[in-house]
């Protein structure tokens, strides 16, 4: 047998072999998918509902505290609904009510008007500046 045949009945042999264990690698690497795929979409529900709960004991303290001091300050109940328009809904209302909480008790703003305002500007130069608005108003003490 000449040389360049054996040559090339060796690459043959070489790439049968090759795709042979590239297809079994692709089974594997189903099957592997199979079985985790179905494991991380619970895990990612469970992290979900765990989120949730967390944010939910942690909101209630914080917005009895903002009721309070905001009704003490002589605010509407739609102050909350002002500053979310003020920040275009770019922060959360845990962030929202412990900023405005920090305003009121340190007696920064007379109104919710004129914190809905300041707010406002805070989000604004924040965009400007590359800051998110949750970091711009949280810098505004």
């Amino acid at each position: 047998m000449p040389v360049n045949d054996y040559i090339l009945r060796v690459k043959a042999t070489g790439v049968k072999a090759t795709t042979g264990a590239v297809k079994g690698l692709t089974g594997a690497v189903r099957s592997f998918t199979r079985v985790v795929a179905p494991l991380l979409a619970v895990t990612a529900a469970f992290k979900g509902v765990k989120d949730s709960v967390t944010m939910a004991s942690d909101i209630v303290p914080i917005q009895r505290a903002f009721d309070n001091l905001s009704r003490s300050a002589g605010m509407s109940s739609s102050a909350l609904n002002k500053l979310r328009t003020a920040t275009d809904g770019t922060v959360n209302s845990i962030d929202l009510m412990t900023q405005a909480n920090n305003m009121m008790i340190l007696g920064i703003t007379k109104s919710e008007d004129e914190m809905a305002d300041l707010f406002d500007t805070a989000q604004r130069l924040g965009e400007a500046m590359g800051v998110d608005a949750a970091q711009a108003v949280e810098n505004l003490l």
